[in-house]
């Protein structure tokens, strides 16, 4: 899944989520947040100790905090163990209510879902989770990337350029990665004038992106010509 992975991580989503949020949380709810600080260097023997510490948390806690759980997750995915880091990241999906205090964390969860999800080829299973996020959040820029992918890789192109341009617009037209997508999904609609206006925005705030002109730009021209 090389379109999503060039311009999101989720887990770099939920590091300066955790930067952020820190200090503007309860103690209650830090240590999640804590957690994914300390594995931002992706050091074994600190995911080890996040799994010592947060593991007999979640336990006790007596509900599930989606950040404890994505903190977890992580570690387990730095030390090896990538079945029981779906595993933990399922439990989210039915069983912590979206709330306002939940949404963030939640959403992130999610996403590491869908994530495994496409990487397994469960597609159906996926998209049913992305509409469930834009359900809550229709402003989630990574859930529509995904869909425009999944669309993408049918060849449905008429879709993808639906969510990858809802993307870019919730993006703030920033997301580059996005705007090239888009901009290829008009190409193979032939729908050149919508290709050329993105390819323009994207080569005024990056003149060197690259391939953009040769490989979609100058082919949108030459199409409007003929």
């Amino acid at each position: 899944m090389d379109i999503v992975k060039s311009s999101i991580d989720t887990r770099q989503l939920a590091l300066r989520t955790a930067e952020k949020l820190i200090q503007e949380v309860s103690p209650s709810e830090r240590k999640g947040l804590q957690a994914l600080m300390h594995l931002a260097a992706r050091q074994k023997a600190q995911a080890e100790r996040v799994l010592q510490e947060c593991l007999p948390a979640l336990a006790d806690d007596g509900h599930d905090d989606p950040y404890l759980i994505l903190a977890i997750a992580n570690a387990y995915g730095i030390v090896k163990q990538p079945t029981r880091a779906k595993n933990i990241l399922k439990r989210t999906i039915s069983s912590i209510p979206w709330t306002p205090e939940n949404a963030d964390g939640l959403e992130k969860c999610w996403l590491e879902v869908v994530d495994n999800q496409i990487s397994s080829g469960r597609t159906d299973a996926a998209k049913e989770l992305l509409t469930k996020i834009l359900n809550h959040n229709k402003s989630c820029v990574t859930a529509y990337q995904y869909l425009g992918y999944l669309a993408e890789k049918d060849q449905n192109y008429k879709m993808a350029a639906t969510n990858y341009d809802s993307a870019w617009l919730h993006s703030g037209k920033n997301e580059l990665a996005i705007g090239y997508k888009l901009a290829y999904a008009y190409l193979k609609m032939k729908k050149y004038p919508e290709c050329i206006i993105v390819c323009r925005h994207i080569l005024k705030l990056h003149p060197d992106y690259p391939k953009i002109k040769k490989e979609i730009l100058e082919k949108a021209k030459t199409n409007l010509r003929t």
